[in-house]
C-alpha cells in the first residue's frame, strides 16, 4: 500500500508543476540575447471556416504583452517547417526563401530563424515606433506589443526573370505570409494588420539590411482593446 502511495505522489506533483510553468514574455528575455522559440500549439480550437469568419484587421491595441508562446505559434503558421524536406507553411517561388521575418518588440529586434525555431538579436533598439510611414496608415505600430517587420531579397530569385517579375514574386510571398499570421493571430484571439505605409529610412536605421533586402510590410501584433 505504502508502494502505492509513493509511487502516485510524484505523477501529482509532476502534473501540478506543469501547470505552474509560467508564460516567457520578451520583457523577461536579457537585452541583447538569441531567444529559442517553443513548439507551437499542435491544436486550436477554431476550424479553418471559423478562420476566415474572424479575420479582421485592427488599429487599435492594448498594452498586453503577446506571450514567447503565442509568438511561437505565430512564427510557425506564418513561414515555419512542416515537412521532412524543410518546406514551409508558405509558398516560395522556385522554393527560394526570399522573405525574411523580423520581430519588433520593447526589447529590441529578432529575426526569425526557422530552421533553428530561435529568434536571433539583431539589435536592443525599441524601434515600434520608427518603421511606421509618418504620413498615415500606419495605425497601431506604436502601440502594438509588438511589431512584424517582413523584408525580401529579389536578387535570390533567379535572374532569368525580369526585375519586376522577381519583385513582384516578393511581395506575393509576403502576402501569403501575413495571410497566415492574420489568420492563425486572430484564432489566437490577438489581433494583427498588414501595413504597407512603412518608413523605409526607418527600417534602414534600425536595422542594416543588405542593398537587396527590401522592406516591404509591417504587421503590428498585439491583443486588441
Amino acid at each position: 500500500m505504502k508502494r502505492n502511495i509513493f509511487f502516485v505522489l510524484p505523477i501529482i506533483f509532476l502534473s501540478m508543476s506543469c501547470r505552474s510553468v509560467p508564460d516567457r514574455y520578451f520583457s523577461d528575455s536579457p537585452r541583447g540575447s538569441d531567444i529559442v522559440l517553443e513548439k507551437p500549439q499542435s491544436k486550436i480550437d477554431v476550424d479553418l471556416m471559423k478562420a476566415f469568419e474572424l479575420r479582421k484587421s485592427t488599429e487599435e491595441f492594448s498594452v498586453k504583452e503577446v506571450s514567447i508562446k503565442e509568438l511561437s505559434t505565430i512564427l510557425w503558421s506564418a513561414n515555419g517547417i512542416n515537412r521532412e524536406d524543410g518546406k514551409r507553411t508558405a509558398p516560395a517561388l522556385f522554393g527560394m526563401e526570399v522573405i525574411r521575418i523580423y520581430v519588433l518588440s520593447n526589447s529590441g529586434i529578432y529575426l526569425y530563424d526557422a530552421m533553428q525555431n530561435t529568434l536571433l538579436s539583431r539589435s536592443t533598439k525599441d524601434a515600434r515606433k520608427d518603421v511606421g510611414s509618418k504620413r498615415g496608415g500606419a495605425g497601431g505600430t506604436e502601440t502594438a506589443s509588438l511589431v512584424l517587420l517582413l523584408t525580401g531579397d529579389p536578387s535570390m530569385i533567379p535572374d532569368f526573370m525580369s526585375k519586376d517579375m522577381r519583385l513582384n514574386a516578393a511581395y506575393a510571398s509576403a502576402g501569403t505570409i501575413g495571410q497566415n499570421v492574420y489568420l492563425i493571430a486572430n484564432a489566437l484571439g490577438l489581433r494583427t494588420r498588414l501595413v504597407g505605409a512603412l518608413s523605409v529610412e526607418g527600417v534602414r536605421g534600425c536595422l542594416k539590411l543588405s542593398k537587396d533586402e527590401i522592406p516591404l510590410y509591417i504587421m503590428p501584433l498585439g491583443y486588441g482593446k
